[in-house]
């Protein structure tokens, strides 16, 4: 019993020296894998799933108004352009009002799927430390691309049709 609890106080130990080193327990998106689930809803109140969008070239888009809205409307064209190819995007706003999101979405005439992060699970399950993030992932659902930051859309295009 008492090499338990000396086992126990030593991987408490290890656990503190972790988190006050600041390592981060997030998990790693890595290209070549498959994603894990999204937590989020879209503008009508239904979970977005992406096992759902398996066998079509995926565009998960994390933003905010703030920083990316530009973007996020530069993309309506592209999403027109390309949908009956196979294309969907799902623009993932981080940290707004489901309001906010639902009248920026109106005014600007977006087709694609929005959804709200509200609680920033999604964001913290793909490691989202800024806006915009951007993940492409192709008809079998795995990660083909990662982008951190600003692009631009002709960039982004170029590297959605490798995919379509």
């Amino acid at each position: 019993m008492h090499e338990g609890f000396r086992g126990i106080s030593i991987l408490f130990l290890l656990m503190c020296l972790a988190v006050a080193a600041g390592c981060d327990l997030r998990p790693d998106i890595r290209t070549g894998e498959e994603p894990p689930g999204l937590v989020c809803t879209d503008l009508q109140g239904d979970a977005v799933i992406l096992e759902r969008l398996k066998g079509k070239v995926v565009v998960l888009f994390f933003w905010s108004g703030i920083c990316c809205g530009d973007a996020v409307r530069e993309l309506e064209p592209l999403y027109g352009r390309n949908r009956k190819k196979g294309l969907e995007i799902v623009a993932i706003n981080v940290g707004e009002t489901r309001t906010a999101v639902e009248t920026y979405v109106a005014d600007n005439g977006l087709t694609f799927t929005v959804a709200t992060d509200e609680h920033s699970m999604s964001s913290w399950l793909y490691s989202v430390s800024g806006v915009p993030t951007i993940f492409i992932l192709d008809r079998r659902g795995i990660v083909r691309e990662k982008i951190l930051g600003d692009v631009q859309i002709g960039k982004l295009g170029r590297m959605i049709f490798k995919y379509l």
